[in-house]
């Protein structure tokens, strides 16, 4: 139990100490994770519950870090709901079987839940209760393709966005996006920002959607100097 604790407070620690990762150029087929520096504040940052636009370059282990981060958050929470959005149904599926259930497949016994679903592309996770019974984790990952409701369908409370360069409708799954990342506080009665999104995207030539990412990443930027 206080293992499990651990993890769910703290990000780094589960990836460092948990997930392991295919790597089919090694003989073993796979590879303890290692996090390097730019790895520990984007865990960091992931626990603190910012949204974040991220421009990055080749093979940083971007989608390997934040798939683990996001199969600790269904591991260690209960009614969790968050979205994998990629940029077509062939990644979707090659994320939803590299990504997901295979470092799922390698967690300890003890700290698995039940599996109750793992086909088309949606990944639901139960409890060690009895048989017949529904309590438990019921958390879940879903792998989707990108549409303008994409993001609010569903009402996740966590959004990831894969490669976010290519998808040329980016900021209109946004816009769409934003009104659904906000509850209100039942003691204040104010709306608070609760929900979060991650997009990420390698710069050089992305031409698909490039252009519809870097206007959502400078008018992020333009806001955060305004400190808006």
């Amino acid at each position: 139990l206080e293992e499990m604790r651990r993890c769910k407070e703290n990000t780094l620690y589960f990836l460092n100490k948990y997930l392991i990762l295919k790597e089919g150029d090694l003989n073993s087929g796979s590879r303890v994770y290692d996090a390097k520096p730019v790895h520990e504040v984007m865990a960091y940052l992931f626990d603190c519950g910012y949204s974040m636009m991220i421009g990055k370059g080749r093979q940083i282990a971007a989608t390997s870090t934040l798939g683990g981060c996001s199969l600790k958050k269904i591991v260690f929470n209960k009614n969790f709901f968050l979205k994998f959005i990629t940029q077509d149904k062939e990644t979707g599926i090659e994320i939803f079987e590299d990504k997901i259930k295979y470092p799922f497949s390698e967690l300890p016994e003890w700290m698995k839940p039940t599996v109750s679903n793992e086909r088309d592309n949606l990944f639901r996770l139960s409890s060690k209760a009895k048989k017949g019974t529904k309590k438990g984790i019921n958390s879940k990952i879903q792998v989707v393709a990108p549409s303008v409701s994409a993001i609010n369908g569903g009402s996740p409370q966590l959004v990831l966005i894969d490669e976010a360069g290519y998808i040329s409708i980016l900021g209109k799954m946004m816009k769409e996006a934003r009104p659904t990342m906000f509850m209100q506080n039942p003691v204040t009665k104010k709306l608070e920002m609760k929900r979060q999104i991650i997009a990420w995207g390698t710069g050089g030539e992305m031409d698909k959607g490039g252009k519809a990412y870097e206007e959502e990443y400078n008018t992020a930027v333009a806001k955060w100097k305004k400190r808006e």
